[in-house]
């Protein structure tokens, strides 16, 4: 009976024993896998140095004359591509995460057949790789790319292009076929894989919007009432920017600004009064409420009331040896993670400095210039899990 017990006990303990090295080994199983999952997210967060002031920054893109890249936010840029791309003008960037992207531009003069240049990275810049071919891309200057995840994305150009790839751009297809082949598309946007707006002009008398709730399938033109023709000094879009399917922006020419919240079937005039006649080349929601408009001249115009009224922001100096902004700079692209960064490019075509990378931290209160490793021009920035 003793030896039973015994036996029994010494069995017993076994068995805790045993429960205690498998609850341990699950724990350190349950542990490991959060670290894994916490590198993942901050991976696909783009997420590199973190500031002084507690700020953690993401990975981004500016596109012009050049292809830049930084993963601290604008502290420091690399540029890319030197020797993969081909020589022309990319005038759009479209962040997916901290690796994926893809660049649109001009067609190439240096091609047998020419057509129009859309790339796209897989490895943060490492490599680009030059999408479409004689045979499926249209002989265009493409002008905007929009991607919803690594897979969607459209781009416009000239002669009234659209494609829209849904296979990472293995293939491009195009849409909204002969319904403005006069068209001059200037941007597109895309809310999620089915509603996307794109904006530009025709006939250079006409501005254009364009909307399609079904992933392009159908395109159907909105604006015209509100948005009527002037032949002798027009309105031309060239930035569109949603926060969602209702709420909308449009800008370009003569200091336009048009809103939409109502998924396009009504355009409101919002022109920002900070701009005197310029044009308006940027935009980027915020909110419904709240965003940035970027113009000629470095001008900055931001609102939180939905354009009713508009703050004008001071740019900073465009380059070491200039003490004030210059005039005959543009800026041209903007993009935010929140109400209080942003990141503005841009192009200063008189002097020895032609790069603009402007960063704000506090909303505008404040902007900072950042140095491009490129002396170029620049059109369009993206971040990675920014609005835009």
């Amino acid at each position: 009976m003793i030896k039973r017990m015994a036996n029994s006990l010494k069995t017993n303990c076994c068995f805790r024993t045993y429960l205690k090295k498998e609850e341990i080994m699950k724990h350190i199983f349950f542990v490991s896998r959060c670290v894994f999952f916490l590198f993942l997210i901050l991976s696909v967060g783009g997420c590199s140095d973190d500031d002084s002031d507690g700020v953690t920054y993401v990975a981004g893109w500016a596109v012009g004359e050049a292809i830049i890249y930084t993963r601290n936010g604008g502290q420091t840029w690399v540029q890319q591509g030197e020797d993969q791309i081909p020589n022309v003008f990319y005038n759009d960037v479209s962040a997916v995460d901290f690796l994926n992207a893809w660049v649109v531009g001009e067609s190439s003069a240096d091609d047998d057949e020419p057509y129009g240049t859309i790339l796209r990275t897989r490895d943060g810049g490492q490599t680009w790789t030059r999408q479409g071919s004689t045979e499926s891309t249209p002989n265009v200057g493409f002008a905007g790319v929009s991607a919803v995840n690594s897979d969607v994305a459209w781009a416009v150009g000239t002669n009234g292009a659209v494609l829209n790839t849904t296979d990472g751009g293995l293939t491009w297809v195009q849409q909204a076929r002969d319904m403005l082949p006069n068209g001059n598309f200037q941007m597109v946007y895309a809310v999620d894989k089915n509603v996307v707006w794109a904006v530009g002009s025709d006939n250079g008398t006409t501005a254009v919007i364009i909307h399609t709730t079904d992933g392009g399938g159908t395109w159907v033109r909105q604006g015209e009432n509100d948005i009527p023709p002037d032949p002798e000094n027009y309105y031309a879009l060239i930035d569109v920017h949603a926060i969602d399917a209702k709420t909308a922006w449009a800008v370009g020419s003569r200091s336009s600004a048009f809103m939409t919240t109502d998924g396009g079937l009504n355009w409101t005039n919002m022109t920002p009064a900070c701009v005197n006649f310029l044009d308006n080349n940027g935009v980027c929601l915020l909110t419904e409420l709240a965003g940035w408009v970027v113009s000629d001249s470095n001008n900055f115009c931001y609102t939180d009331d939905g354009g009713n009224t508009w703050t004008h922001q001071v740019a900073p100096a465009v380059s070491e040896a200039s003490e004030a902004p210059t005039l005959s700079s543009a800026l041209l692209g903007v993009t935010a993670m929140d109400e209080k960064r942003a990141w503005v490019v841009g192009t200063n075509p008189i002097g020895d400095e032609h790069s603009i990378i402007f960063h704000t931290t506090d909303g505008g209160n404040v902007w900072e210039r950042q140095i491009s490793p490129a002396n170029a021009g620049f059109r369009r920035v993206s971040f990675a899990g920014a609005k835009r």
